[in-house]
């Protein structure tokens, strides 16, 4: 078995040393050049607890949510854990102005121009609102 001081005359580095950041581009901070724009990237069916009002009705259910925004050619992504910071905050029961609230509030939060939510509720009969 090879010592510690051992490994390093043998293989001329420290086992488990960090690399150099100055060696590691940062590819991230690059212009992209290439012009392109995203028409749609984002979240599918993911199921998250909901409450639904409709008039005076209170329905607790298991939904469905589809999200997704576009975005414009400069830029590079979004950060995809966003759309559930947006669900996870919601705590109020949905109906259709909160709804429009919620996509709002996901454009804020994405700085993208447009985008869609969709959320379906599957029990006892399959429904969806975009």
């Amino acid at each position: 078995m090879l010592r510690t001081d051992e490994a390093q005359l043998t293989y001329g580095t420290k086992m488990n040393s960090p690399l150099e950041l100055s060696q590691l581009p940062d590819v991230q901070a690059r212009p992209d050049h290439r012009n392109l724009r995203i028409d749609a990237v984002g979240i599918k069916a993911v199921r998250i607890p909901a409450s639904i009002r409709s008039g005076r009705t209170l329905l607790p259910t298991i939904a469905t949510f589809s999200m997704n925004v576009s975005l414009p050619a400069d830029a590079k992504g979004t950060h995809m854990s966003r759309f559930i910071e947006l669900l996870e905050d919601r705590m109020e029961a949905l109906d259709q102005q909160r709804f429009k609230v919620m996509l709002s509030d996901m454009l804020h939060r994405l700085d993208a121009q447009s985008g869609e939510i969709e959320m379906c509720r599957s029990s006892p009969r399959t429904w969806c609102a975009t």
